[in-house]
This record gives structure tokens, C-alpha cells and sequence, in this order.
């Protein structure tokens, strides 16, 4: 025991070692260093047979981890040695798994709660718990969680993998099927579990369809490893014991940088490490050197591209090599859906489910325990490498490793679960010192008096740096010398090798060799010296060559691009180079871009063709001339016919239109190519009662562009309500393209929901008047065209739900007896003035729409107005009834003008804008009457 005095000074000053030598490790650890010595740090938990099971990190490098005998989360700052443990709302829960999300103002801490069947996670900021109880015997195990928040765990005793939305407290549960195989002889709490879900990774995949969650998990008693997708309800089902008839009993899963699941198994016969590529059913199956291991868990360290492991019997913290494991087809593989909601495979067999159970949250504040530890141990271990394996051998052999993580710092933690273990614990990996030696280049040719210069590069590879010294370990030839910038420096760095000469050095070749020396360990690098004798006269000359590919194929009309490189020859000063093209067929033109200049330049040889040029391949000479030389390069160019073809398409796809009226879509036709000819347009598949007419017809696109034509359909009444599909052909010689458009015909859908048929009175009035009279004159039917349009957007909608409430429809036959009135009238006054159809459907629309206005807005309106009554003066009504008027007449006179001229898209406007003119006289101005004759009551 350590007195008062001892711990003031021996803890501040092991806190600021650690501290030291956690900077110091994390900053020097390199990948792949897993053979080298380790650094064992060992914390006792403070109460005796705490049984310390998962294990995970947060983002400040804060270690948490589940008691599961003193039904606690605990927490060690391996800084500060400040341990804080909280105990768990609900006793003897026994937690287990453990999970960590980070972020940077809250770190949640999620769990399972074994022998209480709950799930939940710690939030650290608020010193709260948050818990959902699931139904009986699940015994929850491990945990993991998506990018969504969802919790993902494995339920071994009900067989099941289940899931956790916290949002809206949604627990949804994935019964699992079983193989027609023997389950293994590994217990499972009371046995009655058949499969005995264990292990749980998972990994959130997003892509433009959507999130899906893939689930990966063990099956301790049936010799499996599946893999769920979230999204589909897709389980497969590897079964190990097509591998090898052993009893794997897989237990620990991690997933690797690429996804594939790597997964452990306690076996007695099996004792091995094994990998299922994500993307294929192949597996790789290793044993571990030590025999009877027993491998709990296996966490992924991507620092080094490593899997590490605990060997919970053997008292062992290993490292698993996995850049080159021999991978086997799996002969066994199963994919079915879980739930049906996936088409593309079959469904699970029979027990097998999706079901959502009731589940309930709880929330619980609690006051951490904080304990200040020491390590208890502080000790080297050494590697035992083997293969593909690195074990370390913990000082107590019975301590139990069980769960491992690795921290960012490439740290390796593990809980030590036994009575003689008891312990936090944590793995540093010691990486010697080490550089590499490179010089570039490794020969170099120079003339008599001219110097030499080598990059030498001092690479730092391992440890922490030193100073290393560079040399020449053999001497240079006599009138040679050397030096080095710098000679001496801590790697990594770079430095400049410079030999140098005079006139009268001899002429030949000088190896040598090159040292670097520092930290006890010498690198060599060989060099080379070439010394020749001064160059003969400057002479000019250059090379002609072309970049990249030398043969094109294009299509007449196209273009080609060929590149060309003009270099400099010899020593002579340069000369302008001129190039030319030779030999390209009629109807190309050739161009150089520049076509001319002083080498090194680059130039560009394109050919232009025309749709008219003759197919065939054809070899271009280029030619360059200069300073009395004379240089040429050959391409290929091969020319294709042009393709002459078209397409067409119908916008838009679909029309609704009601019985006897008519629509309008836009036909295009594209030019593909070099086509430019006339395309006759026809429809087909037309049953009676439909008919389509072309505007213009035929069409001819120019090359390249777009020809348009618009086509009318025109429905009769005799047509049956229903959808109808129309194919649309365009022919030119002996090209033919189809397109197809779909046409819904729908009737007076709220009167007839109203009604309850298309055979009441009151439909087949509001039909007559419709057909009969009002879409038979040009005014009529062009207003038609813009009430359909809006009438359609809201009525199938409306209908519905007229037609499945009784109450309701009851309310509409009152609603609609004022306006099948008002239509009545309307088809009177019709009648009256049938001796001029278009005044007739004009002066019917007005006494429609204004009589309208005075029975279902006027009272409305008022009721309105009143609410600003002390705004509406004496002379209000009158100046609204004067503008009201003046809108009115320009319309009319637009109405006369648009009749006249026979102008379609006008009349749709005009008419409109009558309609909602007299609409608001005969609404607004009896309202502006009844609040003025209100005001002067009072």
C-alpha cells in the first residue's frame, strides 16, 4: 500500500511518464510493426472480480469499458489514471457489449444488458442513462450502430438480430433461419437457444438508391457467419462446416477497410482465424499457432492493416497478418429474405421473420465512483512471430483476455476478464530505429572538367530519428572531389552528393560506394562516375515522332487529332523546324497547330473530314525540315460512312382527357448523324372513337437539329372512361422509330361520385350541356380545354373521397343542387339564343358564372368584408362595380376579336378571364351591398 505522501509523489510524476510516453509511441508508430516488442500497461479495476468485458475508445483516446460481475460502465483516462464507474440502473444486468459514437460535444456509450433483456447507451454529457426493455429471453450480447443512430444487436436467445430506432422507441427483430445441420455443443445460457447469435459488425453503405445497413454477425452453436442487409431484409447464411466438418463455434467479427468480415472461433477442434471476402463466398481459414487459444474477439487496427485478437485460454494478445491469405470457395452458401420484401430472393424458411414487439424507454440519472489507479504493471513483452501470426504472452497466463480495441495512436486495449486478471490493459508497440538509403540517380556521365551531382534521400522508416552521417566508403579516383550539403542530418532529410572534375581526369568509369551511419546501423548505395573526353563541334539535328497513338478511325464528317513531338538532336544551336502534311484523301483537310517553331515543341495534326469522303484507311505522311535536315512521320487515318439515321419521342408521354374534348402533345423527331429527309408521322393501335391529326406533316429535321410537329387527339363521347395507349410511327424510306403515348379518359367524376352514376339525371344533364352546347361552338370548347386542366388536377382526388363517405356524398347532392340549377338556367338561356351559337355559349357562361358567384361566395364575402367594414366608404361599391365593368367590356371586346380571328390559346385566355370577371361581379358586388345596408342599420 502506498502512504499519503508516497501517492502525492509517485502520481504526478507516473502521470506525466505515461503522458511523455503516450506522446512519444503515438507519434512514431508506423504500419506493419506488429513483430517488433511491445509495452504491456496494466490497471487493476479498484474492486475485486470486477469480470470487465467490452472494451471500446472515444475520440479523446478515453477508454470505456463493461463490468460485468459489479454490473457497472467504467471509464479510465489513461493520462490523467482517473477511473470513473457508474453502476448500472437495474441490478445483476450483467452488461456486456459496448459501443462508442463521438462527436465533438457528446460521447454516447451503448450497451447490452444480458441477463435484464435491455439495450441502451450512457450519455456522457448529462451523466444519464437511457434504457429499452425487450421482451423475455433475449439475452442481448454484442452491439454495434449504424450512421443513423439505429442500435444493431445480437439476440442469443431468441435467435434473432435485433434492431433499435431511439427515435419513436421502434425495436424491430429479425427471427433467423436455421441450417439443416447439427448445432454445436457450445452453451448458450439454458440451451434453449438453436443458433446462439453472438458476434455484431456493421457498416452504413449510402448510395444514390438509398441507406442500406449490412449486418454481419456469428452463430456460436450452428457453425455460421451471416450477413443481414437492413434495407431489404437479404440474409446469407456461410456455412463453415462445408469448410471443414469441425466445430468452428465462431464467436468475435470485425469488418476490414474493405468490408470483408473477419471473424474468430473458440472451438476446440477449430482454434482458428478466418476471413469471408465481402464481394465474393470465398474464405480464408487459418489456424492459430497456439494451440486451444480460445479467441474471444477481433478488432480491425488500421493503422497497420492488422486484425488483433484475444486467446482467452492461453493468456495471449495476437496479431493476424491478412495482406495474403489463400482464399477457398465457400460450397455452401444460402440467401434468403427475411420478411419477403425482397423479389430477388426466396424466402426464408419456415420460423424465420420479420415482427416488431412492444419495447418501453427509461431514463436514469446516476453519479459516477471516481477512483484514482495506477498501473499496476509496467513491462516489456516479446514477440513470438509465426507465419502470419505475432502472439505476445501476458505475464499471468490465466488472466483471460476477452475484448480488444485499438485506439488511434495504434494502441492496442483489452479487458482481462478473470478473478486473476481483473484488469484494463494496454499494448504499445516499441518500433526500433531504422531509415532507408536511396540515390538518384545511380550513374551519371559527365566530360572531362564538368562536375556531377546526386540526390541522396535519407528516409526515416521506424523509432524515433537520430542523427546519421554520410560518407564515401570508397575513395574517388585521383582528380575527382566530393562534398556533401549537408553531410550530416536527422531523417527524414536530403542531401546533394557533388563530384567534380578537371581537364586531365582520366577518362572511364568510377564506382563507388556510398554510407549512411547513425544510431549503430550503416546503409550502403553503390554509384557510378562516367567521365568521358570533351564533346566533338556542335552539329544541329532533330527527331520527328508521334505522342500517343498513331492511328485514328472516325466517321466522315468527323475530325481526327494526332500529336507530334519535335526534339533537338546533336549540339548545334537550334533551327527553325517547318512541318507539312502529306497524302490525307480528297475532301480532308489537314492542319498544323503551330506548324512551325525552334525544338522541343509539341504541334497538334488535325484532320477535318466531310460526310462526303471516301470510306477507307489512308496513311498521312508529315514531313519536318530544318537547319538541312529532313525528318517524317507516318499516322493512319481511317474514315467510316456516316451514320444516317433518326430518332423521334413524344411529349408529353401521357395525356387525361375528358370524354369529347381533345389534347395535344408535341412530336419530335432528332436527326442522328447526317440525316436530313422528310418523316411521314401516322399513329396506330387507335380503337374507335379517337382520332389524331399531324400539324405539319411530314417533318424533316436538318442534320443534327429537331423537327417538330403537334398532334391532336380528339375523344368522342361515345369513348369508355379507362386508359389507352397509342403508338406513334415515323417513317422515312427504310427507317422506321415508334413511340408510344398513353391517353386516360375520365368522365364528370365529383357529380358522378356524388350521384353515385354516370346514368343519373343529374350526370347525363351536366353531360348534354357539356357536349351537347357548350363544346360544340369555338369559344366553348377552347374554355373547356383550360377547365379540364385545372378541373382534373384536384377532381379524382375529391371523388374518392366522396364516393367512400356516405355523409359526405350526402352534403354534396345539397352542395351541387344550387349549381345543377344554375346550369339549367344556363342551358336555357342556350336555348333562347341558339339561333347564334357562339353568343349563345358566351351569354350562358355568364349567367353560369355570375350566379354562381351570388350563391356559394356572396354571404362568404361578406362576412369578410364586414371584418373591414370601417374601410368600405359609401363609394366603394360604386367604384368597384365601375372598374368591375371596364375589366368586363375589354374582354368582351377580346372575346369578339378572338372569335373573329379564330385565334385558339387567345380564346383559352379570354374566356377564362370572362368567366372569373362575372364570377367576381356576382359574388363581390352583393357582398359590398349587403355590409353597406348592415352599416347604415346601425
Amino acid at each position: 500500500m502506498f502512504s499519503n505522501a508516497l501517492r502525492k509523489t509517485v502520481k504526478p510524476l507516473a502521470a506525466f511518464s505515461l503522458l511523455v510516453f503516450l506522446v512519444f509511441s503515438s507519434s512514431f508508430a508506423v504500419p506493419n510493426a506488429s513483430a517488433a516488442s511491445a509495452t504491456l500497461t496494466e490497471w487493476t479495476l479498484p474492486d475485486g472480480n470486477s469480470g470487465p468485458w467490452g472494451v471500446s475508445v472515444d475520440f479523446l483516446s478515453k477508454i470505456w469499458f463493461t463490468e460485468n460481475q459489479s454490473n457497472r460502465i467504467g471509464m479510465l483516462d489513461p493520462v490523467t489514471f482517473t477511473m470513473k464507474e457508474w453502476d448500472m440502473p437495474t441490478g445483476g444486468s450483467n452488461p456486456r457489449g459496448i459501443y462508442i459514437k463521438s462527436s465533438a460535444t457528446s460521447i454516447r456509450v451503448y450497451f447490452t444488458e444480458y441477463s435484464t433483456n435491455k439495450v441502451g447507451y450512457f450519455e456522457n454529457a448529462t451523466q444519464t442513462f437511457f434504457e429499452w426493455s425487450l421482451p423475455a429471453d433475449r439475452r442481448p450480447v454484442s452491439i454495434a450502430v449504424d450512421d443513423d443512430d439505429n442500435m444493431w444487436f445480437t439476440e442469443s436467445q431468441n435467435d434473432a438480430i435485433g434492431r433499435l430506432n431511439p427515435i419513436g422507441n421502434v425495436l424491430t427483430e429479425y427471427k433467423l433461419p436455421a441450417l439443416p445441420v447439427p448445432a454445436g455443443t457450445v452453451s448458450c445460457g439454458s440451451f434453449t437457444s438453436q443458433l446462439c447469435p453472438w458476434g455484431i459488425a456493421v457498416k452504413t453503405v449510402r448510395t444514390v438508391t438509398g441507406t442500406n445497413t449490412i449486418v454481419w454477425f456469428t452463430e456460436l452453436r450452428n457453425n455460421v457467419v451471416g450477413r443481414l442487409e437492413g434495407k431489404s431484409g437479404t440474409v446469407t447464411l456461410f456455412n463453415l462446416a462445408t469448410i471443414n466438418p469441425i466445430d468452428y463455434q465462431p464467436m468475435g467479427i470485425t469488418l476490414d477497410s474493405q468490408g470483408n468480415a473477419i471473424f474468430t472461433s473458440i472451438g476446440d477442434n477449430a482454434n482458428r482465424i478466418s476471413i469471408i471476402r465481402n464481394s465474393t463466398a470465398t474464405v480464408a481459414d487459418v489456424n492459430i499457432p497456439t494451440s486451444l487459444a480460445k479467441a474471444t474477439s477481433v478488432t480491425w487496427d488500421s493503422n497497420r492493416n492488422l486484425a488483433w485478437f484475444t486467446e482467452y485460454r492461453s493468456g495471449k494478445m495476437a496479431s493476424f497478418d491478412t495482406s495474403n491469405p489463400v482464399f477457398q470457395f465457400l460450397p455452401n452458401v444460402i440467401q434468403c429474405t427475411i420478411g419477403g420484401s425482397n423479389p430477388g430472393a426466396p424466402n426464408c424458411a419456415s420460423g424465420s421473420g420479420i415482427s416488431q414487439p412492444a419495447t418501453s424507454q427509461s431514463t436514469t440519472s446516476k453519479t459516477p465512483k471516481i477512483t484514482q489507479v495506477i498501473p499496476s504493471l509496467i513491462t516489456t513483452l516479446s514477440p513470438l512471430p509465426s507465419n502470419q501470426f505475432t502472439e505476445y504472452a501476458l505475464p499471468t497466463t490465466t488472466s483471460g483476455p476477452n475484448s480488444a480495441v485499438v485506439d488511434t495512436g495504434g494502441n492496442i486495449w483489452f479487458t482481462e476478464q478473470t478473478s486473476s486478471g481483473n484488469r484494463i490493459a494496454r499494448m504499445t508497440i516499441i518500433v526500433p530505429f531504422d531509415f532507408s538509403l536511396t540515390i538518384t540517380p545511380n550513374a551519371v556521365t559527365i566530360n572531362q572538367g564538368q562536375s556531377a551531382n546526386y540526390s541522396i534521400k535519407v528516409n526515416l522508416v521506424g523509432g524515433s530519428t537520430v542523427t546519421v552521417t554520410l560518407s564515401l566508403s570508397t575513395s574517388p579516383p585521383a582528380g575527382v572531389t566530393y562534398s556533401f550539403n549537408p553531410p550530416t542530418g536527422n531523417p527524414t532529410y536530403t542531401s546533394v552528393l557533388t563530384l567534380g572534375t578537371t581537364s586531365s581526369t582520366p577518362i572511364g568509369t568510377y564506382p563507388m560506394t556510398l554510407s549512411a551511419t547513425g544510431g549503430g546501423i550503416t546503409k550502403t548505395a553503390n554509384l557510378n562516375l562516367i567521365v568521358s573526353s570533351l564533346p566533338p563541334p556542335a552539329t544541329f539535328d532533330f527527331s520527328l515522332t508521334v505522342s500517343g497513338s498513331s492511328s485514328a478511325t472516325i466517321t466522315g464528317g468527323d475530325t481526327a487529332t494526332f500529336g507530334l513531338q519535335v526534339s533537338p538532336l546533336g549540339t548545334g544551336s537550334p533551327q527553325n523546324v517547318q512541318l507539312f502534311a502529306s497524302g490525307q484523301p480528297a475532301g480532308v483537310i489537314a492542319t498544323l497547330n503551330p506548324s512551325t517553331g525552334l525544338p522541343p515543341y509539341a504541334s497538334i495534326l488535325t484532320f477535318a473530314s466531310s460526310p462526303t469522303t471516301a470510306p477507307g484507311t489512308y496513311s498521312v505522311t508529315v514531313t519536318g525540315t530544318g537547319g538541312g535536315q529532313t525528318r517524317e512521320a507516318t499516322v493512319s487515318l481511317t474514315i467510316n460512312a456516316p451514320l444516317r439515321d433518326f430518332s423521334i419521342t413524344v411529349s408529353p408521354d401521357s395525356l387525361n382527357l375528358a370524354q369529347a374534348s381533345t389534347g395535344t402533345a408535341t412530336v419530335s423527331v432528332q436527326s442522328v448523324g447526317v440525316f436530313s429527309d422528310p418523316v411521314n408521322l401516322a399513329t396506330s393501335n387507335m380503337p374507335g372513337g379517337f382520332s389524331a391529326s399531324f400539324s405539319p406533316n411530314p417533318i424533316t429535321p436538318s442534320q443534327g437539329g429537331t423537327a417538330l410537329s403537334t398532334i391532336t387527339f380528339t375523344v368522342s363521347r361515345s369513348v369508355g372512361k379507362g386508359t389507352y395507349s397509342f403508338t406513334v410511327t415515323g417513317t422515312s424510306g427504310s427507317l422506321v422509330k415508334q413511340a408510344t403515348i398513353t391517353i386516360g379518359v375520365s368522365g364528370c367524376l365529383i357529380a358522378t361520385a356524388t350521384y353515385g352514376s354516370e346514368l343519373s339525371p343529374e350526370v347525363q344533364f351536366l353531360r348534354d350541356f357539356r357536349d351537347n352546347q357548350i363544346l360544340q361552338t369555338f369559344a366553348g370548347s377552347n374554355f373547356m380545354y383550360v377547365f379540364n386542366a385545372w378541373y382534373y388536377s384536384y377532381s379524382p382526388a375529391v371523388a374518392n373521397y366522396i364516393s367512400i363517405h356516405e355523409g359526405v356524398r350526402t352534403a354534396m347532392k345539397y352542395v351541387l343542387y344550387p349549381l345543377v340549377g344554375i346550369l339549367h338556367l344556363s342551358s336555357a338561356t342556350y336555348s333562347l339564343l341558339g339561333f347564334g351559337p357562339e353568343l349563345a355559349a358566351l351569354v350562358a357562361g355568364i349567367v353560369a358564372s355570375s350566379l354562381i358567384g351570388v350563391a356559394y361566395l356572396a354571404l362568404p364575402f361578406s362576412g369578410i368584408l364586414w371584418l373591414f367594414r370601417r374601410k368600405i366608404h359609401g363609394s366603394t361599391r360604386k367604384t368597384t362595380a365601375k372598374w368591375l365593368t371596364g375589366v368586363f367590356s375589354a374582354l368582351i371586346v377580346a372575346f369578339v376579336i378572338s372569335e373573329f380571328l379564330a385565334v385558339g390559346p387567345v380564346m383559352m385566355v379570354v374566356s377564362a378571364a370572362i368567366i372569373l370577371t362575372a364570377l367576381t361581379i356576382g359574388s363581390l358586388l352583393p357582398a359590398l351591398t349587403i355590409v353597406e345596408y348592415a352599416k347604415s342599420r346601425r
